[in-house]
């Protein structure tokens, strides 16, 4: 580790002198905060001196504050003004000038001048430093003095390029509380004692190896993987433990790799996805409430309305439309209910046999797909995995993106916390793997709750307390037939379909795109399908308008991704 013995004396020093007022959780995003404060400041005062000849940052600060600032601000993304340096920070607190009040200001003024991609990435950083919080002290005097011990302590640690102090630093604070701490650390880490003797059952007989792997399918075990490394001969040795988490979609998930695509996917292209999943799922609807049937000769057609069933349907349409217009609360859940009291007043659905019923057993699909894990090492399954990884990937993101357009909370083309959502997601889909069901991943009838309201994450909790009960009165589900969902999807399908009102239809670069898109997603009864279409067009058509410097270079990526998937799924086969 980059951390030298003396420095680690130093940190755990400084947080016994606090942890009386400052639980590990909390200390560490102050530890985080300065170190992290100081690389960027520290990182600004070696750009001035790259750039700035002979004068120091404070110069041409006073000369011109403003250009000053504009000029770091379009270079680096964020201003850091003399007062505020780190090494400020240190003269004021040599000179006895220091102030907690002065750190505050100087974390205020730096998320205010963030610019570009750099707004993005550091908004928010520093959020969880609250320099008021009386666990720092009882006043601004004492929390000054906490504060001082720790910008000392940060002091003595040097952010060089070429390691990760705030990696090792990390490490280093995760195994010291797994090891010394008692209850309150283990509400956020293994306990230690559990973590120690799963070690040793992992490494038994593998201590000497060079080269160590580590897999942990939760990423939250942080003090198990470092116990376990802590009984490897070769543990002091960088690269010699390599840790691994989650499958391929979580992954990409930690590593962010879906949040930049769906970030990099341009707004007309996100609002068509939403309208094309708004229309598809009204495809659905009138599918499955039996008013559209497969035709031999047009494809589809109108269905019978001789059959009493596609009757319900209609019922239910109505019922919701009709109380929607009114603006009643909960219109799509009480024209579900209502259609489903019709169908079992006409006996158009069956009464269940019984209203509860045990949890069907998961013996015979619990696990199963882990046992031929092996099978992936095949070269030839290589395909089938990257091909279900991209239609996962692209399934979720535009059902993801359509459900943020409805519930609106994308903005400025950006969708909030999508990260942890996308995270959710992929450990929800790995769980639904283990368990033997189809992938459990974000589904486009959740658009259904939205429309109702369900925008928050209580929403979410609710339901899944919900479905734990409604295991055990599975029978009930028996009433809620494809006639009484229909006319929910295809009211929630007219909803999202307002999309279309603010896409740029006056530019055809952007039209044809987005018109791919829409249609493309109910005519090949497939999301990932219409992506496709709008994937790739949209970069050739900017190129061709003169506005390729308006694409970002991801969405070239993306085209030749498509092109990949659609090889492989129509064109392979076939050969």
């Amino acid at each position: 580790m980059a951390l030298s013995a003396e420095q680690e004396t130093m940190i755990w020093k400084t947080l016994n002198d606090t942890r009386g007022k400052i639980e590990p959780s909390e200390y560490k995003n102050y530890i985080f905060g300065i170190m992290f404060y100081k690389f960027l400041s520290e990182k600004a005062e070696g750009w001035v001196k790259e750039n700035a000849g002979n004068q120091t940052w404070a110069e041409l600060w006073e000369q011109d504050a403003v250009r000053a600032s504009d000029f770091m601000k379009r270079s680096l993304g964020y201003v850091i003004q003399p007062s505020d340096l780190f090494s400020a920070w240190q003269s004021a607190i040599s000179e006895d000038k220091f102030n907690v009040l002065m750190m505050s200001d100087s974390l205020s003024r730096f998320n205010k001048n963030l610019y570009g991609d750099a707004k993005e990435d550091f908004a928010g950083t520093f959020d969880d430093m609250d320099l008021t919080s009386t666990r720092l002290g009882n006043n601004a005097q004492m929390r000054t003095a906490t504060m001082i011990d720790m910008i000392n302590l940060m002091s003595k640690i040097e952010t060089e390029d070429n390691t990760d102090v705030l990696g090792d630093l990390y490490e280093y604070l995760i195994g010291m509380f797994a090891a010394n701490s008692g209850a309150k650390a283990g509400e956020f880490y293994t306990p230690h004692q559990v973590s120690d003797i799963m070690a040793q059952l992992l490494t038994s007989g593998r201590e000497n190896k060079e080269q160590y792997s580590l897999y942990d399918p939760a990423m939250g075990s942080g003090s198990l993987l470092l116990t376990t490394a802590s009984h490897m001969q070769r543990a002091g040795v960088r690269g010699a433990i390599k840790y691994y988490g989650q499958e391929l979609i979580t992954t990409l998930s930690f590593l962010k790799v879906r949040e930049i695509v769906i970030d990099a996917i341009p707004k007309d292209l996100k609002l068509a996805m939403a309208a094309g999943i708004g229309i598809f799922i009204a495809f659905v609807g009138l599918q499955g409430g039996g008013l559209v049937v497969a035709s031999k000769t047009s494809l589809v057609e109108i269905g019978s309305l001789a059959v009493p069933t596609t009757w319900l349907t209609i019922f239910g349409i109505f019922v919701i439309a009709i109380l929607m217009a009114k603006k009643v609360p909960g219109s799509i859940f009480i024209g579900l209910v209502s259609t489903a009291l019709l169908g079992l007043i006409t006996g158009l659905i069956k009464m269940p046999a019984n209203i509860i019923s045990l949890a069907p057993s998961m013996k015979p699909t619990f696990g199963v797909g882990i046992s031929y894990l092996p099978s992936v090492m095949d070269p030839q399954m290589w395909a089938v995995v990257l091909i279900f990884l991209l239609v996962a990937f692209f399934d979720t993101a535009g059902t993801l993106i359509g459900l943020a357009q409805q519930a609106g909370i994308i903005k400025d083309n950006k969708m909030p916390r999508i990260g942890q959502a996308l995270m959710a997601d992929s450990v929800s889909m790995l769980a639904g793997s283990v368990m033997g069901t189809t992938p459990t991943a974000a589904y486009v009838e959740s658009s259904a709750g939205i429309a109702i309201g369900g925008k928050t994450g209580l929403t979410s909790l609710t339901v899944s307390i919900l479905f734990v009960f409604s295991m055990f009165f599975s029978p009930l589900l028996t009433v809620v037939t494809n006639q009484v969902t229909a006319p929910a999807l295809i009211v929630v399908g007219v909803l999202m379909a307002s999309s279309l009102r603010e896409i740029d239809w006056g530019k055809f670069e952007i039209a044809m795109p987005a018109f791919l898109t829409i249609v493309g997603m109910p005519l090949t009864y497939n999301i990932s399908y219409g992506i496709a279409f709008g994937f790739l067009t949209y970069p050739i058509l900017m190129f061709a308008a003169g506005r390729r410097k308006e694409v970002n270079y991801i969405m070239w990526i993306l085209l030749f991704v498509f092109v990949l998937l659609l090889y492989v799924l129509n064109i392979v086969p076939k050969s």
